[in-house]
């Protein structure tokens, strides 16, 4: 458990430190007139454009389930990684995804009532053989971080190796529900623990570190609020443009 202090207690200083409302502000500013880059790694101009259309085109779709829909929505995240799609389109999976969305779209993650550890059961699944963190709101159905995961990585790569997709897999979760999952990237790894493999326990931590942040800063939400965004967009763009 030591390690879970560690990666917990890096991350709230990260936030801390750097996510505040005048560096929110400022960041919100600056990205309002980005320019094109030359720079072929350069790649914050197309995710600054990009956000707010796929997020709309993700609001359009909620509910759906058609191939054609879901091509779409894939299309948007891999347009923000480097490589080529080895998607799962399997009903099952588009299935599971839309109504775990569907359950979850009117949550938010700095209103959930506590994190805590458990195994439970959901969507009438079998009980799941693993303990995992869940986020437990006592007045709604409650959510496994692993299994929504399993889902994305699977619909999006093809594999069992979710705990290496994270980043393609909470870019995903992210779109689906903008105010609940965090993306969590080499970029943001990188600020958050001073390296950029990322992974499940650093994926749950991240979350846990972020709920708690929001609680105890509203400020942070009020202004994302304020600029038409989730709370977790903001600290994704403040974490991603630090130091640039």
């Amino acid at each position: 458990m030591n390690k879970y202090n560690d990666y917990y207690n890096k991350v709230k200083s990260v936030l801390n430190k750097n996510v505040t409302a005048e560096t929110s502000l400022k960041i919100i500013n600056k990205n309002k007139s980005i320019l094109p880059s030359e720079d072929q790694k350069n790649k914050l101009y197309w995710y600054y454009k990009s956000y707010n259309v796929f997020l709309k085109l993700f609001n359009s779709t909620l509910g759906k389930t058609n191939l054609e829909e879901w091509i779409k929505r894939v299309s948007c995240i891999y347009s923000w990684i480097a490589g080529i799609p080895r998607t799962n389109f399997e009903s099952e999976i588009i299935n599971k995804l839309n109504e775990l969305e569907n359950t979850c779209s009117k949550f938010k993650l700095w209103e959930l009532t506590s994190m805590s550890w458990s195994v439970c059961k959901i969507h009438k699944e079998k009980e799941l053989k693993y303990t995992d963190i869940i986020l437990r709101d006592f007045k709604k159905p409650q959510l496994i971080i692993q299994y929504f995961l399993k889902l994305a990585c699977k619909l999006l790569n093809n594999s069992e190796g979710w705990d290496l997709s994270i980043a393609s897999a909470s870019k995903l979760l992210h779109f689906m529900l903008p105010k609940l999952f965090p993306i969590l990237d080499t970029k943001v790894c990188q600020m958050l623990f001073g390296n950029k493999h990322y992974s499940y326990n650093k994926y749950y931590v991240y979350i846990s570190a972020l709920k708690n942040f929001l609680d105890n800063n509203s400020e942070i939400v009020i202004i994302a609020n304020k600029n038409d965004m989730s709370p977790l967009r903001l600290v994704d763009i403040v974490l991603f443009n630090i130091n640039k």
